[in-house]
């Protein structure tokens, strides 16, 4: 699980499976006290063939990530530098 921290956020990769396909998220919460999680699938319409793989993608995702905007939406680089 890869984690990162932010000016008022943390994110992190989850991943979770579902019968028998695997999902992939990024998981992010505010530093305010109290605040809930909030969980971004990775890929909409995306299922993966174990829990590891989906763990990768989301790894690869929580990597990318710039900056978190204040309605605890991920902004994402999709530079390959």
């Amino acid at each position: 699980m890869r984690q990162r921290a932010f000016s008022n956020h943390i994110a992190w990769s989850a991943a979770q499976l579902r019968g028998s396909r695997a999902l992939a998220y990024v998981a992010i919460r505010s530093t305010d006290p109290g605040a809930e999680v909030i969980y971004h699938q990775v890929f909409i319409k995306k299922f993966f063939a174990s829990v590891d793989e989906a763990y990768s993608a989301a790894d690869e995702a929580v990597s990318r990530i710039i900056t978190i905007d204040a309605r605890n939406q991920p902004i994402f680089s999709f530079s390959d530098h």
